[in-house]
């Protein structure tokens, strides 16, 4: 990490990824989210949102971004979603996408939350 910004997006305290809207593949995953899902930075690379998640298919998640993508400028998306570590165990996360550009492709950005707490004051 080279510049102030990418060093503070890598140390954030919330899950930061950066996903390419035509192969839906992770392009970036911060320390924090590879902490929490138990993968290494290549291993993200290699997989897509509905591969980790419980609760969206990879059409769904087709679907889900195309309110971003028909409007790149509007204000984040925001989606509660259930996550799966490597591991196999899941938490509950609120995640705040909106559309980007990344490396000169078009991309979503995702900061994800874990709702954990939140959730623990529902029950």
């Amino acid at each position: 990490m080279d510049s102030p910004l990418a060093k503070a997006f890598d140390e954030s305290l919330v899950e930061i990824y950066i996903v390419d809207l035509e192969t839906r593949k992770y392009l970036y995953a911060n320390k924090m989210a590879q902490r929490n899902l138990g993968y290494s930075l290549e291993e993200l690379l290699q997989r897509t949102p509905a591969e980790i998640s419980r609760n969206k298919t990879l059409t769904e998640l087709r679907d889900l971004l195309a309110p971003i993508m028909s409007k790149p400028q509007q204000e984040p998306f925001v989606v509660s979603n259930i996550q799966c570590r490597k591991d196999g165990s899941e938490y509950p996360v609120d995640a705040y996408l909106q559309f980007t550009t990344y490396m000169d492709r078009p991309a979503f950005i995702g900061y994800v939350i874990d709702a954990t707490e939140k959730q623990k004051g529902l029950d």
